[in-house]
């Protein structure tokens, strides 16, 4: 198992793991335990016990009774669940990334993969005689973005809006949605800095009323703008670019040409994702970060990790935990609720001191969707929790 795939800090532990009596067993079981945690480690935040695959766990004496720490696999456990091998494999999942609701919801709600790499460094540290390193973390981080699926209203937005809400949005075709330099105003003013995700599909990549329909050519005082005040231009790509290398490369050569940017992030539309297949496309379109593991349908750690994931060498997998569409089209939380729902969250990303992004689409600033007033009180209460 390979612990460089984890941008993960050590504090130079990392060469004692080695040394540690812990397992390196690999099974087939599809179910998850309870490991009871040493004293000696740092619970962050957490119980003693903590949810482990038993897939990871060495058949040993007494195993029906308590778990010995030592008989689990925690980095075999950590790329598990970061890399998504324990989802199960279905079209629709792969397209609109939909949550199990018969998995145990912990899985979700709790940075497994960040508290087994701390548990493996505690262990580490205790056994190097090291104890000052046990509880140690950094800052957590709250990545801004937004992705850019309608600059206009269209009637395919309309559709899709109907489909969630089952109302006939109150909005005219053509419509202005852009909102951009609002947003980047706004985020300066906390001295934050976002990343603004575009679809770039030419049409015989895109599927009608699924995929974003504007014109690249129509932003380039969008982008000079964004540019100019030192944020970020991604790109999102369409669904057939999750899993075809031609579409992404055509999307790629389109967002480069009129954007101007030279490196290239992205996040798939609808979060769509066929896992090892849309990495190794994007590896090998020369994508370095992306940030699609997410849901659609909820807030919650999808990998149920907090930490930038290296599927591949030259790609980092940064999760999305939270998004609009989350709370608007799916949930239906009152706007005054949402702040409440993301506490436990960000109380997580200290706890383990942890890195992921939330996604507001930009055309949420609308006062059609009225999210604006919302998002500022989300600026002001992930700057006081030092996240930003």
């Amino acid at each position: 198992m390979d612990i460089r795939k984890f941008n993960f800090e050590w504090n130079g532990l990392d060469k004692h793991i080695k040394n540690l009596d812990i397992s390196e067993y690999v099974g087939d079981s599809e179910e998850f335990v309870e490991v009871s945690l040493p004293s000696f480690v740092n619970t962050y935040g957490h119980n003693e016990k903590i949810l482990f695959p038993l897939k990871f766990v060495e058949p040993h004496q007494y195993s029906d009774i308590i778990i010995d720490f030592k008989k689990c696999n925690w980095i075999g456990a950590a790329e598990y669940l970061a890399s998504l091998k324990f989802e199960k494999n279905s079209l629709i999942n792969n397209l609109f990334s939909i949550s199990n609701r018969h998995i145990n919801q912990e899985i979700y709600n709790l940075a497994l993969v960040n508290r087994y790499l701390l548990f493996v460094r505690d262990y580490a540290a205790h056994e190097a005689n090291k104890n000052n390193f046990i509880g140690s973390i950094g800052n957590g981080k709250i990545i801004l973005s937004h992705d850019v699926d309608a600059i206009k209203v269209s009637y395919g937005l309309k559709i899709r809006q109907y489909f969630h809400t089952k109302k006939w949005p109150k909005l005219n075709r053509g419509e202005n949605l852009n909102c951009i330099k609002e947003i980047v105003e706004l985020e300066k003013k906390y001295g934050a800095k976002s990343i603004f995700f575009f679809n770039a599909g030419k049409k015989y990549f895109s599927i009608p009323l699924l995929d974003p329909n504007y014109k690249l050519k129509d932003l380039e005082n969008t982008f000079s703008f964004i540019i100019k005040n030192n944020f970020t231009i991604g790109l999102h790509p369409g669904i057939i670019s999750s899993f075809s290398l031609l579409a992404l490369k055509s999307e790629i050569k389109n967002l480069k040409y009129f954007s101007k940017v030279s490196e290239i992030v992205t996040r798939n539309h609808w979060l769509s994702h066929f896992k090892q297949r849309t990495w190794n496309i994007q590896s090998k379109a020369e994508i370095k970060t992306d940030f699609s593991i997410g849901f659609n349908d909820r807030p919650g750690f999808r990998n149920s990790s907090l930490i930038s994931y290296k599927p591949i060498k030259d790609l980092e997998a940064i999760p999305m935990i939270v998004m609009d569409g989350q709370f608007h089209n799916y949930i239906k939380a009152d706007k005054d609720s949402i702040i409440n729902f993301l506490k436990p969250i960000v109380e997580e990303i200290k706890n383990v001191g942890g890195v992921a992004s939330i996604n507001f689409h930009q055309r949420f600033f609308h006062s059609f969707y009225g999210y604006k007033d919302l998002y500022i009180e989300l600026l002001e209460y992930l700057n006081e929790e030092g996240v930003l």
